[in-house]
């Protein structure tokens, strides 16, 4: 009964169903991508994640027999929301309402707002066993077909008289500006999943020359899961992931993020790859075993990768070797093409893990051998580098979560004798307030070259770090969010000529005072060295770069049809005692739904203004589904776009999106063949998807 009377009380308090309908679930995937991508400069392929969400929001996760693997999949509950929301079902024998949400412990308003879109309540039916007929008859089918490029002329595409035409030329691209993209995708209850990938890039031919058969890039990918013993089975195109990344992260790592208790990655062993990214993937077979408290995972994979060849030479090798690996994916000009499928790579590896309760232990290994050595320049910077054909990495990883302690941690070893280390910890003090902790040492001539664990740097590999990370609600409505980092890179990295280190701070604010606004601030500060602009006497000295972010978002909804957002952003640069630098970025973005039509209506308008690329601002943008555009605002001009998603019948969505940026004091952008003479740069992207 008093459970009973407090369902009652919450629901006459907070009407959170109401308003979950009347919230574009659109906006509560781009804000968690958001939140994600700003831990990072790159454009990280965040294909996964969006898919994931996407079908649960077609499909919503029922609390009442949902798994902790599935919880994870959400991509935004820590591993105590987790458990304390399976110990809530369990111990109530399940939820009757969504309202009773607001009884988990952990769960704040915030939380249970950005839970909503992806979560149902439902009966609790029988378990079916998997019957290929049933998935043949009930699968989701999609297809989808996009087109995008940029309209004005670059230099590498203009119309050149036959006398100037020479196909071994790189000076200008064969094929034309467009980039095209078209994916099948087969789905039956996630159980079972189908598809073909294909993609061209700008500049390549398509159906002539050398791209006679079409797209540049084709994929093909075949998931089985949960049928039997068979935890996972992939076949063709597929990524692989183990313990916290040390020896093996293929795909997206994240790293630092306004999340900071979500530092721990997670994430099955095996997993289909569906993506366009033409590098972080495996290619061959893979499965996982499920034999009573233990997991054990075997893949293989062999495929062509890219790689820029030299000819023998009898102080490194007498056969043709790679002095580096590619990753662009680009195959247009002639040098590009040269350097297409350049090196065969054959992998092979395994996992496994016990799991009893909420304790685990898992061994992993690794193996991989090219068909032609790797041998870099022999420079400072690269003494410590793979070099050769076939490397090979061990691992151990362990985790524990006992009442309010989560701790996990990854020991690995590289043929060289190279270790990595990483040890952390989530810990819940109080009910208001959670703590996360990580310290990592990779050695400088630790050698994993599909790694992907926490780190400052772009590879797992010469580097010690500490991480502390708090989340705080001290006031109803109100969450504090912040990390410090301390790095050091033992050796000399791209960017400096010795031993370096640096600090990173983030402090975020959030306020939701109802449903319908929300705003937070957000201070972001780092303190790096880097190489001196000038050098001393023939030597470069190291000095500090000072670099500043502060940012004001707000996010209102007037009604079920119109949304608003407003963001304000300041950087501040300063190298050494060079003159500082310092540049904003204003915007203002508008969502609308008009008078029940089926079309949705995104747009922004950004001013922006930076002395130089040093103090640029990244801002992340609506894009059609699965496309993802973080560009990087600097110099002096605005940026607009708009985009219109029409949903003309309940299986067949258009989108069309235009982008536009105008520099005030340019007189030409980019540079080479990808040179445009004027201030204007300018997208047009149209994509369309049919279910059936």
């Amino acid at each position: 009964m008093a459970r009973l009377g407090l369902i009652v009380v919450l629901t006459g308090l907070i009407p959170l169903v109401i308003q979950a309908q009347e919230t574009d679930r659109n906006h509560s995937i781009e804000d968690l991508i958001e939140e994600i991508a700003s831990g990072s400069d790159a454009e990280l392929d965040y294909t996964q994640i969006t898919e994931d969400l996407y079908y649960f929001i077609e499909n919503p996760i029922n609390l009442n027999i949902t798994t902790h693997e599935e919880l994870n999949r959400l991509h935004m509950l820590t591993d105590f929301q987790i458990k304390s929301l399976l110990a809530y079902l369990k111990y109530n024998q399940g939820i009757h309402t969504i309202y009773e949400l607001q009884l988990v412990p952990g769960f704040d308003l915030l939380s249970i707002q950005r839970l909503l879109p992806f979560v149902a309540i439902q009966p609790v039916d029988k378990s079916e066993s998997f019957d290929w007929n049933k998935a043949l008859k009930y699968s989701r089918n999609e297809l989808f077909a996009r087109a995008s490029g940029v309209l004005e002329t670059a230099d590498g595409y203009r119309n050149f008289s036959s006398d100037d035409w020479n196909p071994d030329s790189n000076k200008y691209y064969p094929g034309n500006r467009m980039r095209l993209f078209s994916r099948y995708q087969f789905n039956y209850k996630n159980q079972l999943k189908f598809g073909i990938t294909a993609e061209k890039d700008p500049g390549e031919e398509f159906f002539t020359g050398t791209q006679k058969q079409g797209f540049d890039y084709y994929s093909i990918h075949f998931e089985l899961s949960d049928v039997g013993k068979i935890k996972r089975l992939v076949l063709g195109d597929f990524q692989a992931k183990m313990g916290q990344g040390l020896i093996l992260w293929s795909g997206m790592s994240t790293g630092k993020s306004v999340y900071v208790m979500d530092i721990r990655k997670r994430s099955n062993v095996l997993s289909r790859y569906a993506s366009t990214n033409e590098n972080r993937y495996m290619r061959g077979a893979g499965i996982t075993l499920n034999m009573g408290n233990f997991n054990t995972s075997l893949f293989v994979s062999r495929k062509n990768i890219d790689a820029n060849l030299q000819p023998a030479d009898s102080v490194f090798t007498n056969e043709t070797f790679a002095s580096s690996l590619l990753n662009s994916g680009i195959h247009a000009t002639p040098a590009q093409l040269a350097d297409k499928n350049a090196v065969q790579e054959t992998l092979a590896g395994t996992n496994v893990t016990f799991q009893k309760n909420h304790f685990s232990v898992g061994l992993s290994g690794l193996t991989y051998t090219y068909s032609k050595p790797i041998i870099k320049a022999e420079t400072p910077e690269n003494q410590f580098e793979f070099n050769g054909k076939q490397n090979y990495n061990l691992s151990a990883d362990v985790e524990f979560l006992f009442n309010d302690l989560h701790v996990f941690a990854e020991g690995a070893v590289s043929a060289n004798s190279g270790k990595a280390l990483l040890v952390g910890a989530l810990m819940k003090l109080a009910p208001q307030l959670s703590a996360s902790v990580l310290y990592r040492n990779y050695a400088k001539d630790y050698q994993a070259l599909y790694a992907g664990g926490f780190a400052e740097g772009s590879k797992t590999q010469n580097e010690k770090g500490f991480y502390l990370g708090l989340q705080i609600h001290p006031i109803k409505n109100w969450k504090l969010s912040a990390y410090y980092d301390f790095y050091q890179f033992p050796w000399l990295t791209s960017s400096t000529d010795a031993p370096s280190k640096g600090t990173d701070y983030l402090l975020q604010a959030d306020y939701v005072p109802r449903q319908n606004l929300s705003m937070y601030w957000r201070a972001k500060h780092e303190v790096k060295q880097r190489n001196a602009t000038e050098e001393t006497f023939g030597i470069t000295d190291l000095v500090e770069v000072n670099q500043w972010n502060l940012r004001y978002h707000i996010n209102y909804q007037i009604n079920s049809q119109w949304q608003f957002k407003n963001r304000v952003e300041l950087s501040h640069y300063q190298k050494g005692t060079e003159p500082a630098e310092s540049g904003y970025v204003i915007y203002q973005d508008v969502s609308s739904t008009p008078f029940s039509f089926p079309l949705t209506l995104s747009l922004r308008y950004a001013l922006f203004d930076t002395d130089s690329y040093n103090s640029r601002i990244y801002t992340y943008e609506s894009d059609v589904l699965y496309a993802f555009s973080i560009p990087a605002l600097y110099d002096k001009g605005t940026r607009f776009y708009v985009m219109v998603r029409y949903q003309s019948s309940a299986n067949l969505t258009l989108w069309l999106r235009y982008s536009q940026t105008w520099y005030s004091h340019k007189t030409e952008l980019g540079s080479g063949m990808d040179r445009i003479a004027g201030n204007l740069r300018s997208e047009i992207k149209v994509q369309v998807r049919w279910k059936f």
